[in-house]
């Protein structure tokens, strides 16, 4: 825990951001019409689990979500594009889910 609160500081400029919808979306009551979403999700990413929960949030709202977990991969593995195939087939699943977005 201690490794996430040093890295939530990097992000909040106050710790009355720690409960703004866009800093932690699962604390939102209302996500009525929020746009489709194409989640991308490490499976060995700590924060993977209030990704499913946001998927399932989302879903929940009505919202389509098309969810993506990538197999014995870490946090930022999108970045490795050269070196792993997960990261290569990230960025493909992402260019489709842009592709079906913008038509």
């Amino acid at each position: 825990m201690a490794h996430i609160d040093y890295f939530f500081k990097l992000f909040l400029r106050s710790e009355a951001d720690r409960d703004d919808w866009r800093f932690a979306p699962l604390l939102t009551d209302d996500l009525e019409g929020v746009a489709p979403a194409w989640l991308c999700l490490a499976e060995c990413d700590p924060l993977v689990d209030e990704g499913l929960a946001y998927a399932d949030k989302l879903r929940a709202a009505g919202v389509p979500v098309d969810l993506e977990l990538y197999r014995g991969v870490v946090h930022e593995f999108i970045k490795m594009g050269r070196a792993i195939p997960e990261a290569r087939q990230a960025h493909l699943d992402a260019a489709r889910a842009l592709r079906g977005a913008l038509g």
